[in-house]
């Protein structure tokens, strides 16, 4: 599916006004938070992301327990890239003729959130999403995480080299899910998009098809001032010193459709978080827990908070089970174990589940200190911070009756024999 398939199976909210980039048109996305939208006339479109079954849609999946057995496979069976040489539709097109948005009061500027940086070196192969600051017409910069991308521009200046990357913007929904993946680093991410993509994925000159293709280098010797950025906790993130971008050619679609992404929105928040779940799960089952149900709720912005739905039945080691859900993401900042029978999306059903569940006591909850954490959480010092788990199981030596749940004994058809199944 590519990007123009993924946009055709959703349905939009349209303005055919044109808005102001610079913070009206992130205060509509925001505004209209989980529903499509589209401004025809400026041929851009955000909240494409912005609810889980929108994910499930772009890569072919229509329920969500498929979510983590099918990212699963796709880290085993990588897929295809299938080489169509150059695109003959892409045309040359300046950085303003691009509707880049300015988000937040006090960001830095226009920022691109939803590009792909798509790099190879020395054999070695890394597509990610960074936020991307515009500097001038012909200078960009980005935030550059410690992670593969950073360990491969290191390697080029080590080298005294510059850094060949792509920016791909408007890419197929398994290409924006598999980039804002974090793999390992012998793990290509178009390879990981093309299972996704159903086994394959079609390529040209390296490249996921894509509205918008911006090409450059990343100097071996030149720094920018990056930041403000209102990230992923609605918090804004510092200034820091980082590497500029010197485009080179940007190429496009004659009739290009710019995707914005709204920084700390659940666009966001699905992206980066939905992707960390499998890693979870694996970790546990290695462990020899098979956890029922995981979620990173929006409440922790898809990222900080984990719920995990275990088995009453399920005897293990609290701190190793720890270790394992850690080891599958160190980031987060607050566990709790519940029963399977939680609804975990529900937050008030979570709320009252940790309330009559819980016993607290010296052994519970747990806390961590000096641990690493996540630069997201604005009470780390130095990465290093703090952790809270949580168990609110019910108790398995205490009366039944106290715990169960109220139940009301009607057919599982009451309501659509009563015709008011839709209400």
């Amino acid at each position: 599916m590519n990007f123009r398939d993924f946009l055709s199976n959703l349905e939009f909210k349209t303005f055919e006004t044109s808005f102001k980039t610079r913070f009206e048109i992130a205060a509509i996305l925001k505004k209209f938070e989980g529903v499509p939208v589209s401004f025809t006339h400026q041929r851009i479109v955000g909240n494409l992301y912005s609810r889980p079954d929108f994910l499930l849609k772009g890569i072919g999946l229509n329920k969500f327990s498929q979510w983590i057995p099918t990212f699963i496979a796709a880290r085993k069976n990588k897929g295809i890239l299938v080489e169509h040489g150059l695109s003959p539709t892409l045309k040359k097109i300046k950085l303003s003729d691009i509707p880049i948005l300015t988000h937040y009061e006090k960001d830095a500027g226009p920022y691109i959130t939803s590009g792909a940086v798509i790099v190879e070196r020395n054999q070695r192969r890394n597509a990610s999403v960074h936020r991307i600051l515009r500097i001038d017409e012909n200078h960009l910069t980005l935030r550059l995480v410690h992670r593969h991308l950073y360990e491969i521009y290191n390697d080029a200046m080590e080298h005294g080299e510059d850094l060949p990357i792509s920016i791909c913007m408007g890419i197929p929904p398994a290409v924006q899910i598999a980039a804002a993946t974090s793999l390992a680093a012998d793990e290509y991410e178009l390879e990981f998009a093309a299972a996704l993509n159903g086994g394959e994925l079609a390529v040209y000159d390296g490249l996921p098809e894509s509205e918008i293709i911006i090409r450059g280098k990343i100097l071996k010797d030149q720094v920018h001032d990056e930041g403000p950025f209102l990230d992923i906790t609605g918090k804004y993130d510092i200034i820091r010193k980082e590497p500029v971008i010197e485009i080179e050619e940007i190429r496009a679609k004659p009739d290009f459709i710019y995707h914005a992404l709204l920084p700390a929105s659940n666009d966001h928040i699905h992206l980066m978080g939905l992707p960390r779940l499998p890693f979870i799960y694996e970790q546990l089952v290695k462990f020899g827990v098979k956890p029922t149900k995981i979620y990173l709720p929006p409440g922790g912005f898809g990222w900080l908070t984990c719920l995990l739905g275990i088995s009453p039945d399920l005897k293990f080691d609290m701190d190793e089970f720890i270790k394992a859900v850690l080891k599958g993401h160190y980031s987060l900042k607050k566990m709790v174990i519940l029963d399977d029978d939680v609804d975990l999306t529900n937050a008030t059903e979570v709320e009252q589940a940790i309330i009559l569940n819980s016993k607290f006591t010296k052994q519970n909850p747990i806390i961590l200190e000096g641990i690493k954490g996540s630069s997201l959480d604005p009470r780390t010092e130095g990465d290093i911070g703090t952790k809270i788990i949580i168990d609110a199981r019910k108790p398995k030596d205490q009366d039944h009756m106290k715990f169960e749940k109220g139940k009301i004994p009607v057919p599982s058809t009451f309501f659509k024999d009563i015709g008011a199944d839709g209400d």
